[in-house]
């Protein structure tokens, strides 16, 4: 976690794990985001992680810029995409 003035602005933690692999979950403050807190919990987290052997993975939306940038800022490999079927509102023509 990061801390400014003695209060937790970041955290990051494993959101999910098996024994072969596991994810960062960051979360940042909004009143101290844009800082860097993000990365550099997330760096620690992996330093942390890293003599369990598992793959490490961190993962972001499309549409979170913010996480995005924590991703770019550590040079993370892009692995993929991930994508989900839903429902059409309406009639579906196949035409």
């Amino acid at each position: 976690m990061a801390t400014v003035d003695r209060r937790v602005v970041s955290i990051c933690h494993t959101s999910r794990s098996n024994p072969h692999a596991a994810e960062a979950g960051v979360w940042t403050h909004p009143n101290h985001r844009g800082q860097g807190h993000a990365a550099a919990c997330t760096a620690e987290w992996a330093n942390l992680m890293r003599p369990t052997q598992r793959v490490l993975f961190y993962s972001t939306s499309s549409s979170n810029t913010s996480s995005q940038r924590v991703a770019a800022r550590l040079a993370l490999q892009h692995l993929g995409c991930l994508w989900q079927l839903s429902r059409a509102a309406g009639p579906v023509s196949l035409e």
